[in-house]
């Protein structure tokens, strides 16, 4: 080692690195933690990169939400023209004019379908959805009430368990 005065090289390499360390900007602060240098910027980085992750899941799970795999379409384009808001402010689906055929598909797609199914087990609730917020010229709006009280009865009877009563009321 070299000695300059009464200072030896490690001590001049210390000093050196604290005098480094208060003339650089704070963004580039560094810490030292069980000899691992570990540099501001890595820290900033890493929390900028969990964010960037994390929209980007968000992102693809929204997208997710919006696409209809099964057809591939998105659900709101094919919803769009079908939905109104009641008197209320609530949503309504309003079926009126539209074909059998069509009915269903819409109804399959749309968000008044998934919202009566999370309603499941509690039919009086679904029964009610359906009443308030479906809007139907034909004989759609009965069947599907008439589904929906053939389900409740056959799973309180014990004829069905709770998942094959959701899919028979998803397929409707």
């Amino acid at each position: 080692m070299y000695s300059n005065g009464n200072k030896t090289d490690t001590q001049m390499d210390t000093h050196f690195y604290y005098y480094i360390s208060y003339i650089q900007p704070t963004i580039r602060l560094q810490l030292k933690y069980k000899g691992i240098l570990m540099n501001g910027t890595v820290i900033f980085g890493g929390i900028i990169l969990f964010f960037i992750i994390s929209g980007l899941i968000t992102f693809v799970n929204d997208l997710h939400d919006e696409v209809d795999v099964s057809y591939g379409s998105t659900r709101s384009e094919n919803n769009t023209k079908y939905k109104s808001i009641n008197m209320y402010g609530e949503i309504t689906l309003v079926l009126t004019d539209v074909d059998k055929l069509k009915k269903r598909e819409v109804w399959k797609n749309s968000f008044l379908n998934r919202e009566m199914l999370e309603l499941f087990p509690n039919f009086t609730d679904m029964k009610t959805l359906v009443e308030n917020r479906l809007v139907d010229d034909g004989l759609f709006k009965e069947e599907l009430l008439q589904k929906i009280v053939d389900t409740e009865d056959r799973y309180i009877g014990g004829l069905e368990t709770g998942q094959s009563a959701r899919t028979s009321l998803s397929k409707f």
